[in-house]
């Protein structure tokens, strides 16, 4: 069976025991659908690794609400240093913002002040955006993504604003002021 088989089969599973309250097991799909990502990527940066990164947001946010803080960051320091070199091949300063936010994201989810400076990164590099309309609703990656942290800050209380989705300067300045609320003192 392809890999994207597996992928799908992995995601609709996940996600039922997720939508169940299975954080845990739903989790470890979540994972495995990260080691896939990774795999099929052949491990190289690109848009099947971006994937695989947001799948690894996913579990981390599965496993964080779950109660499973060990699982999480473990799983973060086990697939992070392939992810971070796809930061410096970013060859737009809206992907590599992205992929600053998303290691905030994670951050953030595991109660790093690591988030902050991630996600100062991001913004600045949002706020040299040349092109104000553009946007990444509808990518597969960034919707994962998306709805993983979205759950995380849902878990914590909190809802991301309307336009979350689509303004990233707007999306990155929310979760600057949400580290201050979310992360331990």
């Amino acid at each position: 069976m392809p890999i994207d088989d597996i992928s799908r089969d992995l995601f609709a599973d996940a996600f039922q025991l997720e939508e169940a309250g299975e954080y845990g097991e739903a989790a470890e799909l979540y994972a495995l659908r990260a080691f896939a990502g990774l795999l099929e990527s052949t491990f190289q940066p690109g848009r099947t690794m971006r994937l695989a990164f947001a799948h690894t947001l996913e579990a981390i946010s599965a496993d964080v609400r779950g109660g499973n803080q060990s699982r999480a960051e473990n799983l973060f320091t086990t697939l992070s240093p392939w992810y971070e070199p796809m930061i410096g091949d970013a060859d737009d300063p809206i992907l590599e913002g992205l992929l600053h936010e998303w290691m905030g994201d994670a951050h953030l989810m595991l109660e790093s002040d690591d988030a902050v400076q991630r996600y100062q990164d991001a913004k600045r590099l949002y706020e040299t955006q040349a092109e104000p309309g553009r946007n990444w609703a509808f990518e597969e990656e960034f919707d994962y993504a998306y709805w993983a942290f979205e759950s995380f800050a849902e878990s914590k209380g909190y809802a991301m604003p309307e336009d979350g989705k689509l303004d990233f300067l707007g999306r990155v300045e929310f979760k600057i002021a949400l580290v201050e609320d979310v992360l331990p003192t």
